[in-house]
């Protein structure tokens, strides 16, 4: 299974990342999950899981700030799987 998350910032998982979204984990197992969902936001109104960041760049219309903010998310997964 793969983690992957869409241009709004939303994270899902899934055999293959479908076209227009973004690889987050390529082999996702409990400790990887457990770390996205520490790290990630928590949707209010539904079971959703969002990157940081990507909601407030795409609201400022500002696209390099949402590869910025994906790209700092993967590498905090990144560095606690390290662990």
């Amino acid at each position: 299974m793969k983690a992957y998350a869409w241009a709004s910032g939303l994270i899902e998982e899934g055999r293959t990342v479908p076209e227009g979204a973004l690889l987050i984990v390529s082999r996702l197992n409990k400790q990887s999950r457990e770390i996205i969902a520490a790290l990630a936001r928590h949707s209010r109104y539904r079971a959703e899981l969002i990157v940081p960041g990507i909601p407030e760049a795409n609201a400022a219309n500002d696209p390099l700030g949402a590869v910025d903010a994906l790209t700092a998310f993967v590498e905090a997964v990144e560095e606690r799987r390290a662990k």
